[in-house]
């Protein structure tokens, strides 16, 4: 073969080579640009919801009142009661461990 073939060869491999090289780098930088993008709303998504449900779990909260029995109950009484993680409290007022819900 002759040589100006064979040199001619080379460079178009060497340019598709280069051509190539870039798309794929174009496409590298798309793809995290893509990523960043879907991390952002991911992050706003969460930060959105995390408020609606703090919001939501204040709202539940306040709708727990403690019942003016419970009240008067916890004035006068103190009880020597079994807690939840199995150690006894003594001289625990009744309504600083157990909540009254009234509607």
């Amino acid at each position: 073969m002759p040589f100006h073939i064979i040199y001619a060869y080379q460079n178009t491999i060497s340019f598709s080579e280069g051509a190539c090289k870039t798309r794929l780098e174009l496409i590298k930088a798309i793809a995290v640009k893509t990523l960043q993008d879907l991390k952002n709303k991911a992050d706003d998504v969460y930060k959105d919801m995390n408020d609606w449900l703090g919001a939501r779990f204040l709202k539940e909260i306040e709708r727990f009142v403690i019942s003016p029995v419970a009240q008067s109950l916890d004035k006068t009484l103190t009880y020597s009661f079994l807690d939840f993680d199995n150690t006894i409290n003594v001289g625990e007022s009744l309504c600083s461990s157990v909540l009254i819900v009234s509607y």
